[in-house]
């Protein structure tokens, strides 16, 4: 939410995902372990098409809040004894509980892309920011 909505369309180079593409594929790879697990996706949730389906900024940030509210849900409801099931996700052989960590890993992942990108666009993580500031009133302090 820190990155300003004229930088939803910046990419740092034209070959890669822009920052709403990569939020709105963070979204997608939800949806996608969701079905691939069995979970029955919300109406009108298509993530195949999701990744290119807005630059808004509120409708990016809504798409990824309701991907997480609805993955965090839809996985919560799958029985542990459900966890060892083999599934196919893209050729790969994988059980649910594979899925799910996958997911994780790649929520992290873009984590990671999308903080690289918010300080090569200029954006200050709002943590970084935070903690720049406590150090400036702690040195601040100090002088006094």
């Amino acid at each position: 939410e820190a990155i300003p909505a004229e930088k939803y369309t910046w990419r740092p180079t034209p070959e890669v995902r822009s920052i709403a593409e990569s939020f709105l594929h963070a979204a997608a790879g939800n949806y996608i372990t969701m079905s691939t697990v069995g979970i029955k996706l919300p109406d009108g949730v298509d993530w195949q098409k999701m990744e290119k389906s807005s630059t808004d900024k509120a409708t990016v940030i809504a798409t990824l809040k309701k991907s997480f509210t609805d993955s965090n849900d839809g996985f919560s409801k799958i029985p542990h004894s459900d966890f060892d099931r083999h599934v196919s996700f893209f050729g790969n052989d994988m059980t649910v509980l594979d899925m799910i960590f996958g997911a994780c890993a790649h929520q992290h992942e873009l984590l990671g892309q999308q903080i690289t990108y918010a300080r090569m666009a200029g954006v200050v993580p709002p943590w970084t920011a935070a903690m720049q500031a406590k150090n400036k009133e702690k040195e601040g302090m100090k002088k006094n």
